[in-house]
């Protein structure tokens, strides 16, 4: 009952959005947006909507790590990526798009799937599973973004600058994940 009610909740959570920006910082007309830049933002939104769901992923796992020195780090994590997702809300608002307010699809299924891995499995180690299993996407959509042509000089530095925390990040999940047996 507690994983339905749960991933209830989560699904709500996913669905969500904040209310529009208002007229002030509105984002340029599509007509008047260069194909680079709309480029840019498709890929800022892409990335930012991952980060998005790291964040609530990873805060779902935490709260169901029966370690507490783990369930910390993972939440910790949680909070990184939400700030990294607030970064990239703020780049495609500089540069004349609407930030990207909710996950997609596939990060909810993600926090389902690892709900249902926790019925019978020790819920530390797939926490840790399950947020190194988003760290390694999410390095591979950052480094995929960071030499894609067809963005900015910019927008793929502003991605690239990101890589190596994560890779920390990551590096350090799999440590957890190996302690863990």
């Amino acid at each position: 009952m507690r994983v339905l009610i749960l991933s209830c909740a989560i699904l709500m959570g996913a669905c969500a959005s904040n209310a529009a920006p208002d007229a002030a910082s509105a984002p340029t007309p599509v007509a008047q947006r260069s194909d680079m830049q709309s480029a840019d933002i498709a890929s800022l939104r892409n990335l930012t909507s991952i980060m998005i769901d790291a964040s609530s992923l990873y805060s779902a796992a935490a709260d169901e790590a029966d370690n507490g020195a783990y369930a910390q780090q993972i939440r910790t994590l949680s909070e990184r990526r939400r700030a990294m997702a607030d970064r990239f809300q703020a780049r495609v608002m500089r540069i004349g798009g609407a930030p990207e307010e909710s996950g997609e699809a596939l990060g909810t299924a993600h926090r389902m799937f690892m709900e249902a891995r926790l019925l019978g499995e020790n819920d530390t180690k797939v926490a840790v599973e399950e947020a190194l299993r988003g760290e390694n996407y999410l390095f591979d959509q950052l480094t995929e973004a960071s030499s894609d042509m067809s963005l900015s000089a910019e927008t793929r530095s502003f991605v690239g600058g990101e890589i190596a925390q994560v890779r920390a990040d990551r590096d350090r999940l799999q440590a957890y994940k190996d302690s863990l047996g």
